[in-house]
């Protein structure tokens, strides 16, 4: 496990891409930190999930917004989740598939074995309660599908509607347009090896990102959580080149703080990484040409003495 001073980067950005680092280590650590933001105000509406605990799947209904459940059997397949308890549940603005077909769908899967949880963030808490159970071999409570597995490590994997993007992902009648399933979601594994926890956001294509205040807000929230369950000792941070980041300005911090800059300077700080990068491109491609020039040499060698 890395501890944050040992200054230890990932070598390429990737865009949108973030974690929990170090990584969480231990199942208690990681069962609290999806628990906590799942349950906080980071979090607007929770889609599809899934929790995978050994080789047994547990999946939610789907959930989607109004652009996908319109032209997929619309009201015959999903219904518009509103009222209190859905905004309670996090389910509010979302169109979430029928239970009947749900289970139906989920648990006659002849692909893996499958089983239907119920959606948002009770589905979530329940599945986090299985985990803890079995662990515990607090199996009584349990449904008879899990009693016998003997659980050695758990993953899962939730869509999810940042409440940062809330406002400009909402219709007129309060539901949402879309939820995007493979750039805004949670995920994580825990098991022998280890642990692990990511977190996604479709905004992250560029460096800009660093310096728009919703965003700064958004990773001081989340900020907060990890500091609340364990102070000083985690924090969100984008894959690869951090501390690169850092140093140039593209990223700031104070404490345990994200902060904005003057928009010039942060300006002149990613054209100053992106010559970095490109210099350091162009002298990739150098040694890559001299290590094809050595294989060119050696192999007309070859062939002069009548080799293949």
């Amino acid at each position: 496990m890395f501890e944050n001073n040992q200054d230890k980067t990932r070598e390429h950005m990737l865009f949108g891409v973030n974690s929990i680092y170090p990584d969480p280590e231990s199942r208690d650590i990681i069962l609290q930190i999806l628990l906590k933001l799942c349950e906080s105000d980071v979090v607007a509406a929770i889609g599809c999930f899934h929790f995978r605990l050994d080789n047994i799947k547990l999946q939610s209904p789907d959930a989607r917004g109004f652009d996908y459940a319109s032209n997929n059997d619309g009201e015959r397949k999903y219904k518009l989740r509103t009222g209190f308890d859905a905004k309670l549940n996090k389910l509010a603005g979302l169109y979430v598939e029928r239970e009947e077909k749900a289970r139906k769908r989920i648990n006659n899967s002849v692909i893996e074995d499958s089983y239907c949880i119920e959606p948002g963030l009770n589905g979530i808490r329940k599945g986090i309660s299985y985990i803890k159970s079995l662990y515990k071999d607090e199996r009584d409570n349990l449904p008879r599908y899990l009693r016998k597995i003997n659980l050695k490590y758990f993953k899962f994997s939730i869509g999810i509607i940042w409440d940062m993007d809330k406002d400009r992902n909402m219709l007129e009648d309060g539901s949402f347009e879309f939820i995007s399933y493979d750039r805004d979601s949670i995920s994580g594994t825990c098991g022998p090896s280890g642990c692990c926890f990511n977190f996604y956001n479709h905004d992250g294509w560029d460096y800009y990102l660093y310096n728009k205040p919703y965003f700064i807000s958004h990773l001081n929230k989340i900020q907060k959580i990890l500091d609340d369950i364990s102070p000083g000792k985690y924090e969100p941070r984008p894959e690869g080149e951090y501390n690169t980041l850092l140093k140039l300005g593209i990223i700031n911090r104070k404490g345990r703080e994200f902060y904005t800059i003057d928009e010039k300077v942060f300006e002149e700080a990613v054209h100053l990484h992106g010559e970095e990068i490109s210099e350091q491109i162009q002298e990739n491609l150098k040694l890559q040409m001299k290590e094809f020039e050595k294989i060119m040499v050696k192999y007309n060698e070859k062939v002069l003495e009548g080799g293949t």
